[in-house]
């Protein structure tokens, strides 16, 4: 582009760098990856909820455990998958806009901050929209959310 052609560029959004719009959407594309990877593993190893006994990294505190949560938040809402999957999509445009839109991909910290929370973003919407789901599971796990990590800690 020629100099004189810059003032054909509108200055409502502002300038992001392009290595920072490019390492927020491999960040988004690599942890959602990594999300579903993890818990098809796990989900193979461990089997269904229920299945095996809880396998402890630390007795009794932190373990590996398989569990389908099919509300949001501690399984408020439970059953509402397509309302929490459009969420998980409001969500994506929202951070989407901030960064590109408003400017907050001139930070590389929030860049990829919110690149790793798209990723998770991504792969529970995967989840929400009944993607892992198969004939034969309740169908109250069909838009629910796959988890293998147990954080446990007493008299919480």
């Amino acid at each position: 582009m020629e100099a004189s052609d810059q003032s054909a560029i509108p200055s409502s959004a502002p300038r992001v760098p392009v290595g920072h719009a490019v390492t927020f959407f491999l960040l988004a594309a690599g942890g959602a990856a990594a999300d579903l990877w993890t818990k098809a593993v796990i989900f193979d190893w461990r089997g269904l909820p229920g299945q095996k006994p809880i396998w402890w990294l630390i007795e009794d505190y932190l373990g590996i455990e398989t569990a389908v949560n099919p509300g949001g938040l501690f399984g408020v809402g439970a059953g509402n998958g397509t309302l929490f999957a459009c969420f998980a999509m409001l969500a994506t445009v929202g951070i989407l806009v901030w960064l590109f839109w408003f400017g907050a991909a001139q930070s590389r910290f929030l860049t990829w901050t919110l690149g790793m929370i798209t990723g998770g973003i991504i792969g529970n919407m995967h989840d929400r929209l009944g993607m892992w789901w198969q004939d034969g599971y309740p169908p109250m796990w069909q838009s629910g959310v796959r988890d293998w990590i147990l954080f446990r800690v007493e008299g919480m």
